[in-house]
């Protein structure tokens, strides 16, 4: 496969689907080269040479790339674009509730870099604290980064790879605790990063479930369509 990996792997790039779907698409388009590049050899061509004809003869990568998006995409390109808005709106209203409530207000100066520390007194005060201020410190970052690993995959158009939205919600939570720390806008604790990573990992969760359901109803509506 390693002579029309490049050419397989430049079709499935954009397309947003799970991994065994990627994988299926990427079989049959392999097993279709191959016979192609076979029909080259018996006429005559080196296999190099027949390689290349049964790449162009395939067809061009942005047609057979829509082709198959029309298929296996779970979300449409205005779907994209939805989630762009909903997540522009997202961040909007992250840094209201983030840095902008607390304007006017006295200064926090407050860092708590051990680890469940800060979870650890919630835990063992709920009797002493408001519901509200139990429920918020406990799981308002948790909530509030939902949205971040539900949106964030459809935009980068990155569904398997779990690893980046990690990192991308590990670099992005401890910005907004060093931030709130400089501006003394907020208290910087390393619980509300480890929270808001569970929090982006659960909304992430959502994502491959809708996405899951989306493909499964896809696939019985063309089944229906051929029976």
């Amino acid at each position: 496969m390693h002579e029309f990996r490049d050419y397989i792997n430049d079709i499935l790039k954009d397309i947003f689907t799970d991994s065994n779907s990627k994988k299926d698409i990427a079989d049959e388009i392999e097993d279709h080269l191959n016979m192609l590049k076979q029909e080259f050899i018996t006429k005559g061509f080196s296999e190099r040479e027949a390689a290349k004809m049964a790449i162009k003869n395939f067809g061009e990568i942005k047609k057979i790339k829509k082709n198959y998006a029309n298929t296996y995409n779970a979300f449409s390109r205005t779907t994209s674009i939805l989630a762009a808005t909903l997540f522009t709106m997202y961040m909007l209203m992250f840094i209201q509730v983030s840095f902008l409530r607390y304007r006017g207000l006295a200064n926090f100066d407050t860092i708590n870099l051990v680890p469940f520390k800060s979870i650890y007194f919630y835990l063992t005060n709920f009797n002493h604290i408001n519901n509200s201020t139990w429920f918020s410190a406990l799981f308002g970052p948790m909530i509030a980064f939902i949205p971040f690993g539900f949106l964030l995959p459809v935009i980068i158009n990155k569904l398997k790879s779990v690893n980046i939205i990690v990192l991308i919600s590990l670099a992005f939570a401890t910005f907004i605790e060093v931030l709130q720390h400089i501006t003394k806008l907020g208290v910087a604790d390393i619980d509300d990063v480890m929270s808001a990573i569970i929090g982006s990992l659960f909304g992430y969760a959502l994502l491959k479930l809708m996405v899951k359901l989306i493909l499964n109803l896809k696939k019985l509506v063309s089944n229906l369509k051929l029976a």
